[in-house]
């Protein structure tokens, strides 16, 4: 099951999804260190967009997966 919904998300989308992460990591620390969530707050705006378009994909293949069955 995890190996069928990770296929269906875009190439584009794991490779935006993997560079938002590293980059809010960093601007994590630098948050922390400094005791300012302004710094983190757009990385963690842009990752929750990010999260969210994703689990929108795998609901899309996952009612369509499933709908074939229905139609069986």
């Amino acid at each position: 099951r995890t190996i069928r919904r990770s296929t269906k998300v875009p190439a584009r989308l794991v490779t935006e999804l993997a560079e938002a992460q590293a980059a809010g990591f960093d601007a994590w620390i630098a948050a922390k260190s400094s005791s300012d969530f302004s710094k983190f707050e757009p990385h963690l705006e842009r990752l929750l967009d990010l999260t969210l378009e994703r689990a929108q994909a795998i609901r899309d293949f996952e009612a369509n997966y499933f709908s074939l069955g229905e139609e069986a």
